[in-house]
């Protein structure tokens, strides 16, 4: 049908805990109302070629905002597309952020 397939997901990455990496904003995952753990955790949220197997592109924020990531990826795809997530993603505003690309899900 000429589509482009991509698939995106999100992964959690521990990160070592070094002073740039600190001053760049990863910090740990909440343990608590007032405690995280030792280790900063990145978030990669990743576009993938499913037919080419290739990297397409991604995003590394030290913040988990997997949904959002994924809008915001899906500005780099071609309008004849059709992106495969999984059940976390779906919502009013993916399904909107598909609407307006013109592109299928």
């Amino acid at each position: 049908m000429g589509l482009f397939v991509y698939a995106i997901d999100g992964q959690q990455h521990i990160l070592q805990r070094t002073k740039d990496i600190v001053a760049a904003g990863f910090n740990g995952r909440a343990t608590g109302k007032h405690k995280e753990s030792y280790y900063p955790r990145g978030y990669l949220t990743h576009v993938f070629d499913v037919i080419n197997g290739v990297s397409r592109s991604f995003t590394f924020n030290p913040h988990l905002n997997e949904q959002a990531d994924a809008r915001n990826l899906l500005q780099c795809l071609e309008t004849n597309s059709l992106t495969i997530y999984d059940r976390l993603y779906f919502s009013v505003k993916m399904v909107l952020a598909h609407i307006e690309h013109k592109s299928f899900f």
